[in-house]
């Protein structure tokens, strides 16, 4: 570990990412995860339960912070604007000093447009101390460098040899060495808008102190050249445009991009720099300026990068941007060196940060149940059912999450008058499978290689300008056509959830609403078992196997009737639920039996009283194929029977009844 890196180590001690975990919070994320383990053994009920409605609320508020931050955006941007007359007001002998470091990599292929960036940088160049920061061991870069003959005001840095190989090591290093009074941090990609430097200089002379980083919108030059580039182009005009200000309107933290940051160098020393064991030190970096009490800015100023082209280094380069907020929230979710989160604060980090990696991880899970209700026919309105409540709850919050996040994707579209992406917006739910993807990717590499930098490689772009250019007409047709796939798609999804709730409300209605699921055969002895499942009747003269079915009600407030089968010639369905029926006359309710069932079905209807002894009463009445029969129990007394004992029934029973049920009889 070279000396810096373990200057800052020392310094913040806990507050720096080198330190995953300590034994304290690694016993509690294990036993955290030991606790969820034996309660899904020991009580799966409840665990279902808590489980469905926690991600529910998760899902909820990870949404309504999105939409607030948008919403507050709509309603009032408060990016910094800086016109003409501002600028043209600056004095060029009045501009402080400006530092601009650019950590390279083993990319010789961007090196001479990086230059050509550099060079058409507005700003006076006796005022400027531009860094190129490259490790000792890439010849390649340095090389490439060296044919361009560098101007005065450039300078190549080399970090020191040591670990951790990151970009916040290497532009440590040109912390250490700036001699500007505001820096800022470029990729080796990026193209800022010649003015931008121009703007932050005017944009912090009308703020307080206290105001210490200008965050720039960051844009895509390639977003048309791939499905992935339109996808990054679309979260980069959500997040810059729409979320970010948003935040800022709000009061929440602020997790920085990785470029295009201004800082008052002064404040940024204070802070220590960044923290060299984080792969997404901008996102620490963000946290640590609003525990400070200091804040940040937009600015209307664009940096044009890169977007990745290929799938796999989509996945690749979200799954490091996922690792860096899990270290970011591990880091600043415990007592540290720097001052505590406003409550506010603290909520909006834990959503922001915490809690988008936590959905990503948790998403195909979701989709694993949702799958699972379809394919397997898991009832969802079967309140005896963990499994079902789960997979209820977690459709519906899926469901309008996705429809939700592709309306604020086509939000994004129109507000930037960026219709060509619309039909990237509409398939934004595939984007979020593949986060989900570099999601578990970077919770693995968190375990085994936390500060391993997933590198991105440049210089693969084809500019949007070479390409053939979008019409005014063309545009149009994508932002219908994606509109009509996104109204298709929603009516498809809520058509086939509708036919799969309407199945499981036509099994769970009260028996006088309902026809029971179960088919009767005769097997060659003359016995008459049950098959309960509603998928395909079995061959005459088999015996089905048997499976718990949902659960059936008589009427609002009354018993409750958990459905099983028994062989042969039994269907029972009872409540184990204590119960008081005094009051009661009768019992009255609908039964149906399907058309192929046999003729000549009867109801026992049974109860057992407190102390465990059995009643029961024979209805007369058979029960007719393809037909609702009403079934009138008396509770008067005389009408029952005692089973296995002699007391006789009397109507004061009725005040505790443990266990009350019906048999249909063969």
């Amino acid at each position: 570990m070279d000396v810096r890196s373990t200057e800052y180590a020392s310094r913040f001690g806990a507050s720096c990412a080198q330190r995953r975990w300590s034994r304290a919070e690694l016993l509690l994320y294990v036993g955290a995860l030991l606790i969820a383990a034996t309660a899904s053994i020991c009580a799966p009920s409840a665990a279902w339960i808590v489980a469905s409605y926690a991600l529910t609320a998760l899902f909820a508020a990870s949404i309504a912070t999105r939409l607030a931050a948008i919403t507050a955006t709509l309603v009032h941007d408060p990016t910094i604007t800086i016109g003409a007359e501002a600028l043209a007001a600056l004095d060029p002998g009045e501009l402080p000093r400006y530092s601009v470091l650019v950590p390279l990599y083993r990319e010789p292929e961007v090196v001479p447009a990086l230059i050509a960036a550099l060079t058409a940088l507005d700003y006076p160049h006796d005022r400027l101390d531009i860094q190129i920061l490259l490790e000792p061991d890439d010849q390649a870069t340095l090389d490439a460098l060296a044919a361009q003959a560098l101007p005065s005001w450039m300078r190549v840095t080399l970090a020191p040899t040591g670990a951790p190989r990151t970009k916040p090591r290497a532009c440590n290093e040109g912390l250490a060495r700036a001699t500007g009074d505001l820096l800022v941090v470029y990729d080796a990609e990026d193209r800022p808008e010649p003015d931008q430097l121009r703007k932050a200089v005017a944009a912090y002379r009308d703020l307080p102190a206290s105001t210490v980083c200008l965050q720039c919108r960051l844009a895509h030059y390639n977003s048309r050249q791939s499905l992935a580039a339109q996808w990054s182009a679309l979260e980069y005009l959500l997040w810059f445009r729409l979320v970010l200000p948003g935040l800022q309107a709000i009061g929440s933290p602020i997790p920085l991009g990785g470029t295009s940051n201004h800082f008052r160098v002064a404040a940024l020393r204070e802070l220590g720099g960044w923290d060299p064991f984080n792969v997404t030190e901008d996102c620490d970096l963000g946290m640590r300026i609003a525990r400070r009490r200091w804040r940040t800015h937009m600015l209307a100023s664009t940096t044009w990068e890169e977007a990745v082209v290929g799938t796999h280094a989509w996945v690749v380069q979200r799954s490091r941007w996922i690792k860096g907020y899990f270290q970011t929230w591990l880091v600043h979710s415990r007592r540290g060196t720097l001052p505590a989160f406003k409550p506010w604060q603290w909520l909006m980090f834990a959503l922001q940060v915490g809690g988008q990696p936590l959905i990503q991880l948790i998403n195909p899970l979701s989709w694993l149940v949702i799958a699972l209700w379809f394919i397997l026919g898991w009832s969802v309105v079967d309140v005896a059912s963990p499994l079902s409540i789960a997979a209820l709850v977690l459709t519906m919050a899926l469901l309008a999450a996705n429809l939700l996040f592709v309306l604020i994707n086509l939000v994004a579209c129109v507000a930037s008058r960026r219709a060509d992406l619309a039909l990237a917006a509409v398939l934004s739910p595939l984007s979020w499978c593949l986060h989900s993807v570099g999601a578990w990717r970077a919770a693995s590499e968190l375990l085994s290689n936390p500060f391993r930098w997933n590198k991105t490689r440049h210089g693969l772009a084809m500019l949007d300008s070479i390409r053939l250019p979008d019409s005014a007409a063309w545009r149009r047709a994508k932002l219908a056509i994606a509109a009509v796939a996104l109204m298709s798609i929603t009516v498809l999804a809520v058509l086939a959830t509708r036919q799969r709730l309407g199945e499981d409300i036509a099994r769970q209605q009260p028996i006088r609403a309902v026809q029971l699921p179960l088919r009767f055969v005769a097997d060659e002895h003359g016995a008459q078992p049950l098959f309960a499942s509603s998928a395909h009747p079995p061959e005459p003269w088999s015996v089905a196997a048997a499976r718990v079915l949902p659960i059936c009600s008589l009427s609002a407030g009354a018993p409750t009737f958990q459905t099983t089968v028994r062989f042969p010639g039994v269907a029972h369905l009872v409540s184990h639920r204590s119960r008081d029926l005094a009051g009661m006359d009768a019992l009255a309710f609908d039964v149906r039996v399907g058309a192929r069932a046999p003729e000549g079905l009867q109801i026992l209807v049974h109860l057992r009283d407190e102390d465990g002894r059995w009643f029961q009463h024979h209805s007369p009445q058979h029960l007719l194929p393809g037909t609702w029969t009403r079934i009138e129990i008396a509770l008067a007394a005389g009408a029952w029977t005692g089973v296995g004992h002699r007391r006789d029934w009397q109507i004061d029973l009725l005040r505790c009844v443990s266990e009350f049920g019906i048999d249909v009889l063969g």
